[in-house]
Parts: structure tokens; sequence; C-alpha cells
């Protein structure tokens, strides 16, 4: 006999069961039984968790620009705002115009320098196309390597710079920083003279400097200096850019190209003294004398460049701060006089020179190269 009980369809009970279990079509048998009041607190703790995670995620990548805005903040504090807002109280919009006036001085006759460099590379190019670079490379102050965009932004504008390689502009621009600061550390020789720790400390610093045109020059030196760089992982990619840009570093050591540079680099840094002085004038310490400010000014630069935070944010208004502090300034106003360099110095420049970058972007006309690579890409489109 056969159990017919095998042979029929599926079990009707059992599909309504399930069918019970399962709930209404597009719901979850997981949370089925959880009121709606908790499943939106788990919905909003899910989201806290990844907005948490990103946040984490965009302190790791950026942790160098929180630890300067931090530095920036505690050096707030530690000084008194409100003896800070009481120094910056005592600016008046005409010593704000004569701030601004040497700022752009003093950035011009950096550009005349370079242009001076570029010369001796045989870079043929007008000097309003020069300057008009260097003004807005300062818009990308923040960015790595923001010293390279004006290398970036000459080539696009001029033919003949647009015929070199990236490595001889290169090495124009790593010339132009090492004489301006040498320049600047030769200002501070006069307030060095007068103490041991000063004294020390700009020679320790010109010192540096041989080193470091010494390394350039001589290629064993420069070999070891490559392996050293190539070994931190952030620097490696310069490395095949550094191996080409030496021999182009080397042909710009002429007497001829050298003097003018001094000359241009040497009247930006007493404009950038200056811009310094009238700030620490104009906060109310009147008894700043002109070798401290040149003294600090110096060191406050060699510092924030050692210490890898974006445009030494922080470090340099505390360097600052500390050795005028050190010499009788009263630490409100020497905050106060740092923080209006700064503003002019990076913040009044960085926002002229966007306004120029973005004239000159909306004015360029591509050159034949860009041209050709242009009708290129287009052919291939068709």
């Amino acid at each position: 006999m056969v159990d017919h009980r095998h042979t029929r369809g599926p079990d009707l009970a059992q599909i309504s069961a399930v069918a019970t279990a399962q709930g209404p079509p597009g719901t979850d048998p997981q949370v089925r039984d959880v009121p709606d009041g908790s499943l939106h607190q788990r919905m909003t703790a899910s989201a806290l968790v990844r907005a948490g995670e990103a946040v984490i995620r965009n302190f790791q990548k950026n942790l160098l620009v929180w630890l300067a805005v931090f530095g920036l903040a505690a050096l707030i504090v530690v000084v008194d705002p409100r003896q800070l807002l009481a120094a910056v109280d005592r600016v008046h919009a005409g010593t704000l115009i004569l701030m601004a006036i040497l700022a752009i001085l003093s950035l011009t006759l950096r550009s005349l320098a370079w242009q001076a460099i570029l010369r001796g590379q045989d870079v043929k190019t007008k000097t309003f196309k020069v300057v008009r670079a260097e003004f807005a490379a300062q818009a990308m102050i923040l960015m790595p390597a923001a010293d390279l965009a004006r290398a970036t932004l000459l080539r696009r504008s001029s033919r003949s710079a647009a015929h070199k390689t990236p490595s001889e502009i290169a090495a124009s621009i790593v010339l132009d920083e090492i004489c301006f600061l040498v320049a600047l550390t030769l200002a501070a020789v006069p307030q060095a003279i007068g103490g041991v720790g000063p004294s020390l400390a700009v020679l320790a610093i010109l010192a540096g400097f041989s080193l470091l045109f010494a390394m350039l020059i001589y290629e064993p030196a420069y070999a070891v200096g490559l392996r050293l760089v190539s070994a931190v992982r952030p620097f490696r990619r310069w490395t095949s850019g550094l191996r080409s840009m030496r021999l182009a570093f080397v042909k710009l050591l002429r007497a001829r190209t050298l003097a003018h540079v001094a000359f241009f680099d040497l009247c930006a840094v007493v404009f950038a003294v200056a811009l310094l002085y009238v700030a620490l004038h104009a906060v109310g310490a009147s008894t700043a004398a002109l070798p401290t400010v040149a003294f600090a000014l110096a060191i406050a630069n060699l510092t924030a460049g050692l210490s890898l935070v974006p445009i030494g944010l922080g470090v340099f208004e505390g360097t600052i701060t500390l050795l005028l502090v050190g010499v009788g300034i009263a630490p409100g106003e020497a905050a106060a006089a740092a923080l209006l360099y700064r503003g002019f110095n990076d913040g009044f420049m960085g926002g002229l020179g966007a306004i120029i970058a973005l004239e000159a972007r909306r004015r360029r006309k591509p050159l034949p190269a860009e041209r050709l690579s242009a009708d290129a890409h287009g052919g291939l489109g068709r």
C-alpha cells in the first residue's frame, strides 16, 4: 500500500507558520519584534560611529595641521586673550595700510631675486610674469610643496620657462630659498654680537647653510643625502627629481647671479624686518629695538622651517613671542605682533595671491604645446 501522506503537495500549515514568522513582505525577521524607537536609536548610533571614524581619519591625515592649530590656540591662552585683544585694539588703520605695503614690497623683491636666478638659466621672461607667479603661489602656501607651485605657474605663462625641465626650475627655487634665509640670518648678526648665546645660534645657522651648500655641490655628499631622503617614506617621491636637480643647481652658482640675488634678498629682508618692527610698535611695544626684531624673525623662520608643520603655524608665533618676552616685551604685545605679522605676510598675501591667480587663469591663453595636446585629445574623442 502507498502512504498518500508523503505524496501530497507542500504542507499548507507549515507554509502558513513560516509566513507568519517572517511577517509582511519587506520586513526583517531579525528586527520584527524591535520597537520603532529602538531601531531608530540603533541607526543613529551607527551614523555617529561612522562620523566619529571619519573625524579620526581626518585628524590622522592632517595631524600636523591640527597640532599647529592647537599650538596657536595654546599660545593665545598662555599670553592671556585679554592682553592680546588690548594690544590689537591699539592698531590704527594707517598702520595696517603701511604693513600691507611692506608685505607687498618684501615679496616683490623676493620675486626679483628669483628672476635674477632664472636669468642665470637663460629664462627670458617678463618681470611681471615672475612676480605674478610668486604672488599667485602664496594662495597655496598651506599645500605640501607649495614653493614648487610657482614653478608650475611660471611654466604655464612663459614659453621660455616652459622649455626648462622641472628640475631646473626647482633648482632655481631651492637657491632662492637658501639665499633668502642666509640674508635673513645675516640680519641677525648685529644682535648676536652682544651675547654668547645669540652668537652661537647665528654661527650654528650659518654653519648649517654652509653644510647644505657643500652637500649640493659635492657629489658624494649629495648621494649620501639622497639615500637619507629616500629612507623617509613621505620624501621618497622626490628622490628621482632630486637626482637631476644637482647639476642644474651647480650651474647657477655664478658670481654675477649670486650678487644680484643677494642684493634683492637683502632688500626683501629689510622690508620683512620692518613689517615685524611696525607690528610691534603698533601694538604698543615701542621699546623693541631693530636688531632684536631682526634676530627674532631670523630664528623664528628657521624653527618654523624645521618644524615640518605647514608654514610653521604656531611654531613661528611661539618662537617670536618667547624671544621678545626674553628682552622685556609684554607677552600679549609680543604675541599680537607675531600674529599681525603672520596675518599680513601669509593671510593678506595669500588672499591677494588668490585674486591674482584667478585673474591669471581667466586670461591665460594656452601655449602651443598645450593647444596641440588639446587637439590630440579632441581628435581621439571624435
